[in-house]
């Protein structure tokens, strides 16, 4: 009897130090992510303060097909979207594989409106005066952010 509370006890020992260990990687996994995001954040927002003159001249240029440039320096173009206010969408880095992937960007938008990703006509849930974000089926959606007038952060996860 003595022998079977021993190893009992054991093995719920051994249950807790994996659930531990288990929750410590949980943790550390949702942290990584969230400074991830945020570096990304400050790095997408750094570039288009740093360059916004030339992105500007650049993605009034694309809207009016005066270039056909597919990339801004290393940053590839997106494409243009939207019906009642057009966009220039610039693709800045992604993670993961689809059905469970993340991408991060930034859109000129000449009339200053947000949006969602590619245009594709979500409703906006403003989340601040400069934030919103959009969901679509499933556990699709997106945020969005004013980085300064006609320039906005996105990701978009699917």
């Amino acid at each position: 009897m003595k022998k079977a509370k021993g190893k009992k006890k054991k093995i719920a020992i051994v249950i807790i130090i994996l659930a531990l260990i288990l929750l410590t990687v949980i943790i550390f996994a949702h942290n990584n992510i969230h400074n991830s995001r945020n570096k990304i954040r400050e790095e997408i927002s750094s570039y288009v303060t740093t360059n916004d003159t030339k992105l500007t001249e650049f993605s009034i240029q694309y809207l009016n097909h005066e270039t056909k440039e597919k990339k801004f320096d290393d940053v590839e173009v997106d494409g243009i979207y939207g019906d009642k206010h057009k966009i220039v969408q610039f693709y800045y880095s992604g993670e993961g594989i689809a059905p469970a992937s993340i991408y991060y960007g930034f859109y000129y938008s000449p009339d200053d409106v947000p949006s969602d990703f590619d245009g594709m006509g979500y409703d906006l849930s403003k989340v601040s005066d400069n934030e919103w974000e959009w969901s679509a089926e499933g556990d699709d959606g997106g945020y969005t952010k004013k980085i300064m007038d006609g320039w906005y952060y996105y990701e978009a996860w699917y």
